[in-house]
Parts: C-alpha cells; structure tokens; sequence
C-alpha cells in the first residue's frame, strides 16, 4: 500500500514497484490520505494490506490533510506494532529529523533513479518485500506455538513457564494483528486456573498462620 496526495507521484511509484520485479500489478495499490490520521489507519486497516509505505509530505497538494508521513506511520504502529512500514521522501533529513527508526526512511531517487536503484547492493522494493517475509515468518512462529500451548491448556495445567509463555505470546500476537486475534477468554481462564487455586491456598495458609499465633498484644505506655 502506497500513500501519497498526488495521483501521479503515486503511480510512478506503484510502476517502479512492478518494474523491480518484487511484485505484480495486482500486489500493489495506492490510496490518497484522508483528512484526519484515524480515518485514514481505518481505510488502510480495512484493505488489509502487508507492507504500509508512506510519501513523507502529504499536505503540500491537499492542504486539508492534518498529518505527514512520520504521524502516519507511528499511529499505525501504535494500533498494529511492528507493522512493516517505510517514508519515501526527496527530504530524507527531514524525515529522520521526525525520531522515525532510519531504517524506515528512503530518498525517492532510491526506487525512481532507476540507475542508482540498479547500483544498489539491496533494491528498496528488495528490501521491502524481504521486511514482509520477515515479519510473517514471525507471526506465523508466535501463532503456531500459541496455537499449541493453547490445545495443551484445554487438556491440561500448564507450569509456569509455559503460562508465562502463553501469556507472553498472547500479547504479542494481540499488538501486532490487533485485538481481535487475541485468544479466547475461557482459554486464558483454563490456562490461568492451576495459578489461581495456588494464589487462593497461599491466602488461606495467611490466614491460618495469623489465626494460629493470634494478633500482638498492643503495649501501652505512660
């Protein structure tokens, strides 16, 4: 997905994606901005796109746009953490000026100076579409071992480190896809139960030790 105000800017970009050789004309799209950051994660989220990239000026030919490249990109890694994103921009220090991660931000003449793209030892579409690979082999790693502790908790009582785990994983997958992979609730509360009896005995062995050497004595005093 790429963003950018201008129609033509945007499918030059789109052409130079397809001409890299990395991806097809039907795996890549262009959006305009819209006016306000939310609305324009939500047109973005709805299209379910794999890498997100950004031109870094956004309002020079749409006044009404309220936001620049960096804002987008930091909003949407805010809703979908570690989301594969990139700020293309013919003002590079400009962007890295915005504390984005330098590795997020690349000169336009990277991928439409087509002899500079060619001299390079890794192509910006290259290295977007290895960004994409690694980020799904991660998610689907962290999905296939959620996915197994979370049968082993329906069958069983997972120890400690499995449920630190469990938890651990849960959360991740939940920052990165969003809220509505998180795991079902009675599958937490069946792996949390072994944990929660152990919490209610402790509370209980308190009690009947403070029962058993009875409460102090206040001492007075003159």
């Amino acid at each position: 997905m790429y963003i950018d105000e201008q129609k033509a800017q945007a499918g030059q970009v789109l052409r130079s994606a397809v001409a890299s050789g990395e991806f097809t004309p039907d795996q890549v799209r262009a959006i305009e901005p819209e006016s306000t950051l939310d609305d324009t994660i939500q047109q973005i989220a709805e299209l379910h796109c794999k890498v997100l990239i950004t031109d870094y000026r956004l309002s020079d030919h749409k006044p009404d746009v309220e936001f620049n490249g960096a804002d987008l990109v930091r909003a949407f890694r805010d809703r979908f953490a570690e989301f594969p994103c990139f700020v293309t921009t013919s003002f590079p220090d400009q962007a890295v000026d915005e504390t984005l991660d330098t590795n997020m931000v690349f000169p336009k003449s990277d991928f439409l100076d087509r002899e500079e793209a060619k001299n390079s030892d890794l192509p910006f579409f290259k290295r977007v579409r290895k960004k994409i690979a690694e980020h799904e082999r991660q998610v689907a790693v962290a999905q296939a071992e959620l996915e197994h502790l979370s049968a082993q908790a329906l069958e069983r009582d997972l120890d400690a480190s499995e449920t630190q785990r469990f938890l651990d994983l849960d959360s991740y997958l939940e920052a990165v896809l969003g809220a509505q992979f998180a795991i079902e609730r009675h599958v937490k509360v069946r792996a949390l139960e072994p944990f929660d009896r152990l919490i209610g005995r402790t509370e209980e062995l308190i009690e009947r030790i403070k029962s058993e050497l009875g409460e102090p004595e206040e001492r007075g005093g003159s």
